[in-house]
């Protein structure tokens, strides 16, 4: 049978953990979810239906990892770690806070915010490599995914890649990428057109609308 010719995609932030919650850096630190964070992605689970969804990915992560697992396990998907969709790393940056990085960094921090890809943090990865690291992997996996309009796939990400990842689907630049890092209030589904994916490294809007 033919694969359809779009596929419904959830792309979830992954749940917060302390490091989150405290406004710091965590770059490729691997932490567990926090109280908060687990309570959080267990309530998402539970809004999700059994077979609404055929297959979940995800970083390595420690909090990723959880916040997969609870979505697999409350609609019965298959899940699968990819290591290609790990967080941005920060390198000396990694545990500061924002108090703390505009003290040590100032001018540099504030330049990264506004615009991700004009600074490398010392030891760091460079924003426009992890966007390239991320954004075809993602590619890959929804051209070759199961899943169609009625069974979704679900992506699941830590901030940095998630905002990235938001930023390709909606046609932006990444230099929006921390807005889009924000957590969503609410999961949203937008409904994606493999070939539009397969052939574009920044996504047509056309190709992607909100999907009920």
């Amino acid at each position: 049978m033919a694969k359809s010719t779009h596929i419904k995609l959830l792309l979830l932030r992954a749940g917060t953990s302390e490091w989150d919650l405290a406004d710091r850096l965590s770059g490729s630190a691997d932490l567990p979810l926090s109280a908060e964070g687990l309570a959080a992605v267990q309530s998402a689970a539970a809004d999700m239906p059994e077979g609404s969804i055929c297959q979940v990915w995800t970083g390595p992560e420690d909090s990723a990892q959880a916040t997969a697992s609870a979505i697999a396990a409350a609609t019965g998907a298959k899940l699968k770690v990819i290591a290609a969709l790990h967080e941005v790393g920060v390198g000396l940056w990694e545990g500061l806070n924002c108090t703390d990085a505009e003290e040590r960094v100032g001018k540099a921090f504030r330049q990264w915010h506004e615009d991700p890809t004009s600074v490398i943090p010392p030891g760091g990865e460079p924003i426009a490599e992890a966007a390239d690291r991320v954004i075809e992997q993602v590619r890959s996996l929804l051209t070759k995914a199961r899943g169609d309009e009625n069974c979704g796939v679900c992506v699941v990400l830590r901030p940095m890649v998630f905002g990235i990842v938001r930023c390709w689907l909606k046609g932006e630049s990444i230099s929006q990428m921390w807005a889009e890092a924000e957590h969503p209030d609410k999961p949203q589904w937008v409904l994606v057109d493999r070939e539009s994916v397969r052939t574009s490294t920044t996504q047509d809007p056309r190709a992607v609308r909100c999907a009920s």
